[in-house]
């Protein structure tokens, strides 16, 4: 019988042996191992992620199990029944159907942010305050983990569009190139309500969006009176480029990422500019959710990205996966198996794996393959 099964975090390699996966978010980048037919075991969600990965692929719905916001679930890891976690979703905010996922069992209590852009809903949660200073393991979305990352607020980001639309002398559409297929809602709602306009999409992205539950009329394929465009793609190429003028007329364009990093609009061409607007936390922002959670150990979700944490909190930082697990045994006996978390990253260096080994933490580290892949970089600043 075993007992040491794996936990797997956005992560559907099949060189593990996994029979519970846990999703947090609907990304490209998350469903690397994923496919039609899909039976290798059951995945964790939210309701809404479920309904995404149904549109998009052939599945066994039974297989995907969703779970409510901000209630504690019970998860038995083992047919016996002998080792389980407690799971809890709690929105993060970066897209429809997204969330930290809150691990409870033997281990302490992990927390998983994946991709997040802090905000007063997730610093007020209730279940996330009455956790601060009893989170064991912080895994952080080190996307922008560094001090050199500084971006404008969602509100501030914006101002700067409804600048550059109110700006214009012209009777320019405003073209907002980006590639976050069910992110960047509230603030195109938010456009949508100021201007008292439609938005013209993709028929690609309506399917997502519908999917994803954004009801209402204002996301639309083909309406000339709109004055915004959305196209699936950063720094349009001039062929496209070429192709929108034949389509729409005049326009300007509006480039949406973080990997900006410019808390100022910037013109970079003609009637071509860029905004800061991201879906995760810059430096400060995860400074800031350290201290509010005061976690005992942090590390990082993501492979090849900077994780660099203030003096004071350095020595929280650690790069590894591994989670002891304590149950009881038929006869009422304690033992221990090793629970491995899978994460789409492989943060752990050899020399700094010896050093580690050297404190008594009471965890066993591990290297673990990273399901993260180059290609999926413009994806990941989104």
């Amino acid at each position: 019988m075993q007992i040491g099964n794996i936990i797997s975090v956005d992560s559907f390699k099949e060189k593990y042996n996994v029979q519970h996966y846990f999703l947090s978010n609907f990304l490209t980048r998350n469903l690397q191992g994923f496919n039609d037919g899909w039976r290798r075991g059951f995945i964790h969600c939210s309701a809404i992620t479920k309904k995404l990965l149904l549109s998009q692929y052939e599945l066994d719905s039974d297989l995907i199990i969703d779970h409510e916001f901000n209630q504690p679930e019970l998860i038995y890891l083992d047919t016996s029944k002998q080792v389980s976690v407690t799971l809890t979703l709690i929105p993060n905010g970066h897209s429809p159907g997204s969330c930290m996922l809150l691990f409870n069992g033997s281990f302490g209590n992990v927390l998983y942010t994946s991709d997040f852009r802090l905000n007063d809903e997730i610093l007020t949660n209730e279940i996330l305050i009455s956790y601060k200073e009893r989170i064991t393991r912080l895994f952080l979305d080190n996307t922008f983990c560094h001090p050199k990352y500084k971006l404008p607020s969602e509100e501030q980001a914006f101002q700067q569009i409804v600048h550059l639309l109110e700006k214009q002398t012209k009777p320019l559409k405003c073209v907002l190139a980006m590639r976050a297929r069910i992110g960047r809602i509230n603030l195109l709602k938010g456009l949508i309500k100021y201007f008292q306009t439609t938005i013209n999409v993709t028929e690609n992205r309506i399917r997502f969006l519908q999917a994803a539950e954004i009801k209402g009329s204002s996301f639309v394929t083909q309406d000339s009176k709109s004055i915004i465009h959305i196209i699936d793609q950063t720094d349009p190429s001039e062929t496209t480029i070429n192709n929108l003028q034949k389509i729409i007329g005049g326009f300007f364009v509006i480039n949406l990422s973080g990997r900006y990093n410019n808390c100022q609009l910037t013109k970079y061409g003609e009637n071509r500019y860029h905004v800061s607007h991201s879906l995760h936390s810059d430096y400060k922002e995860l400074c800031n959710f350290i201290e509010f959670l005061s976690p005992k150990y942090v590390s990082p979700i993501r492979k090849d990205y900077p994780f660099e944490l203030p003096e004071k909190i350095q020595e929280r930082a650690i790069n590894t996966q591994k989670i002891q697990f304590s149950s009881k045994n038929e006869k009422g006996g304690e033992f221990s198996t090793t629970n491995n978390f899978i994460l789409p990253f492989d943060g752990i260096k050899k020399t700094k794996l010896r050093k580690m080994k050297k404190r008594n933490m009471g965890v066993k580290f591990v290297n673990i393959s990273s399901s993260e892949n180059s290609s999926y970089e413009e994806e990941s600043f989104n």
